[in-house]
Formats: structure tokens, C-alpha cells, sequence
């Protein structure tokens, strides 16, 4: 048994699995929803967000790279947005893959940490990477690291989509504890922010968010706040030209960007 289905859009699959921690805490912010059927509307609201810009900012894509895919919060709409388009999905958790292949029927891909397992991947080039939420739980070093081997999977002219936690997140965070750090960690990463334009911090001992994805890819997991300034000088380094930034333009929360491979 995979999980539970509610009603939604009639076009689209709404079976939620019973191993995905995205789902109680919906929104990218990870604040908990009130009931069952709010933590569903924000669940599929959030996905359908991001889709929904992958549709715009990429609409002429065949060839769709999805990492992480995770259970499909945001998979599910891409099938729908992109129905002549072939999605290959890629994520750290056999769960996870269980899912997308058994219950979403897409293609997907088993890799392992660090960040991925760069030599799993596809042996082939993307016109559209999309990028849900990793950058913003990684520290600067694998950052980095993933930027500059993802990139190599984006064929020139293609499009990468990702989000971070960037001015957003920092002020919602500077007002409030909503992300599982130590109290300490939360007053270093946004004053490393504040400073360089990077802030990072592990998860808190204890803590209960995707905490079985951070128990695979282990202390470089937690929490990131990037400057725009920080990512796309990133992205330029990697060959990537800034197409499209939207601030807060996930729930009003991550930041959005869209870069296109130019060599």
C-alpha cells in the first residue's frame, strides 16, 4: 500500500505516499498544516507552483530531467504540463523511486550521496533540469559541487530551474525559529549571509524534517540561505546565463531562477 487518495483535479494522480515527509509539512517553509485535507491543498498547491513555472519558463522541452523527485509533489503536474515530454526523475530514497515508477509510472533513477551519484545519472543531455528543493538544504562546498556536475546533463540552450532560500527566508527566519537549527547555528548562517551571502547549518540533533533524507546524505544536509548574487555568479561560472529570478516566488518563500546553458 502506497498511501492515501483525496480529490483533487480529476486529470491529476493524487495518491499521497505513506513514506513522504513533504506531505506533513507541506509548504516549502515546512510549517505544519491544520487538518488532512489543508496539509493536501498546500501540498498540491506548492507542487502545482513549481510546475507551473517549469511550464513557462520551458515550454518547449522534450526532455525533462526531475532531481530530487522525491514522492512526486511536484511530478504529478509535470506529467500533465508536459504530456508529449519524456521526465526522467531521480532521487536518493528506494521509496521514493518505488513510487514515481509503481504508482506516477515515470522513469526513475536510484542514486546515492554525495549530493548524487553523478556517474547514475543519465548518459545523455536535458533541454530542462528542474531543481525542487535541494540547493536550498545543501552547504556551499556541495553547492557547488552539484551546480557544476548537473550543469554538464543540460544541453546548450536547455533551461535549469532552482529554487533557494534567499532575502526571504532570511527575514521570515530572523523573526522566527522555523527551521530545525540550533538556536547558535540559526545566529551564524544569517549572519555568514549577511556577510558573504551564504549562511548554512545542519539540521538539529533530534530533528524530525525529511529526516530520512538526511539520514542518507548526512551533516552537509540541512539548511541554506543563498544571495541571488552568490547563485548567479554560480551559474555563470558554470556556463549558465540568468534567464528569469523571482524572489519569494515559491509560497512566497524560496526564491526561483531560471538559467539557460549558453556553452
Amino acid at each position: 500500500m502506497h498511501g492515501q487518495r483525496f480529490e483533487f483535479e480529476s486529470t491529476i494522480n493524487t495518491t499521497i505516499s505513506v513514506h513522504d515527509e513533504l506531505y506533513a509539512g507541506s509548504s516549502p517553509d515546512s510549517q505544519l498544516a491544520e487538518s488532512d485535507a489543508h496539509h493536501f491543498s498546500v501540498y498540491m498547491r506548492c507542487g502545482n507552483e513549481l510546475a507551473s513555472y517549469a511550464a513557462a519558463m520551458g515550454a518547449q522541452a522534450s526532455n525533462i530531467l526531475e532531481l530530487p523527485c522525491g514522492f512526486g509533489r511536484v511530478t504529478r503536474h509535470l506529467v500533465k504540463k508536459f504530456p508529449e515530454s519524456r521526465i526522467t526523475c531521480v532521487d536518493v530514497l528506494p521509496e521514493a523511486i518505488a513510487f514515481q515508477t509503481e504508482v506516477l509510472k515515470t522513469q526513475a533513477i536510484l542514486v546515492s550521496p554525495p549530493s548524487f551519484n553523478y556517474d547514475m545519472l543519465p548518459d545523455e543531455t536535458f533541454d530542462l533540469i528542474i531543481i525542487g528543493a535541494l540547493m536550498t538544504h545543501l552547504d556551499e562546498e556541495h553547492n557547488r559541487e552539484f551546480l557544476r556536475e548537473v550543469s554538464k546533463k543540460l544541453a546548450v540552450g536547455g533551461r535549469l530551474i532552482t529554487s533557494t532560500r534567499g532575502e526571504t527566508a532570511a527575514s521570515k527566519f530572523s523573526k522566527s525559529a522555523i527551521y530545525q537549527v540550533a538556536e547558535s547555528d540559526r545566529a551564524s548562517m544569517l549572519d555568514d549571509f549577511k556577510k558573504h551571502g551564504y549562511g548554512y547549518a545542519p539540521y538539529a540533533e533530534g530533528h524530525n524534517f525529511e529526516a530520512a533524507t538526511s539520514e542518507i546524505a548526512g551533516s552537509y544536509y540541512g539548511i541554506s540561505l543563498v544571495s541571488p548574487l552568490w547563485m548567479i555568479s554560480l551559474a555563470h561560472s558554470n556556463g549558465l546565463s540568468p534567464v528569469h529570478f523571482e524572489r519569494g516566488g515559491w509560497d512566497d518563500h524560496l526564491d526561483l531562477f531560471t538559467f539557460e546553458k549558453v556553452n
